[in-house]
C-alpha cells in the first residue's frame, strides 16, 4: 500500500509541488493501479513479487489490494518486493 501512495505522489507535477492544491493534484485511482499491476504481470517475468495478505490485512482496504487472476478469481496482497536484477 505504501508503494501505491508513493506512485500517486510521483505522478504530481511541479505545479502541484510549488503550490499544492486539490485542483493541481493528479489522482492515481486504485483500480488503475491494480490494472497496471495486472498488465505488467501479464507481460511475463514482472520486476516484482506480490506478498499475499494475511486475513487481518485482507479485511482492511488500507492494508491490502485485491488483484484479479481471472474474471472471477483473485487474491489479496499486502506488499510488493522489487527484484534487483
Amino acid at each position: 500500500m505504501e508503494v501505491y501512495g508513493q506512485f500517486t505522489l510521483d505522478r504530481q507535477s511541479a505545479r502541484f509541488w510549488n503550490q499544492p492544491s486539490r485542483s493541481a493534484f493528479k489522482d492515481y485511482e486504485r483500480p488503475l493501479f491494480v490494472r497496471d499491476l495486472v498488465l505488467v504481470q501479464e507481460q511475463g517475468d514482472p520486476p516484482f513479487r506480490l506478498g499475499v495478505a494475511s486475513k487481518n490485512q485482507a479485511e482492511q482496504a488500507s492494508r491490502s489490494m485485491w488483484i484479479p487472476k481471472t474474471a472471477v478469481d483473485g487474491q489479496y496482497y499486502s506488499d510488493i518486493t522489487f527484484d534487483n536484477s
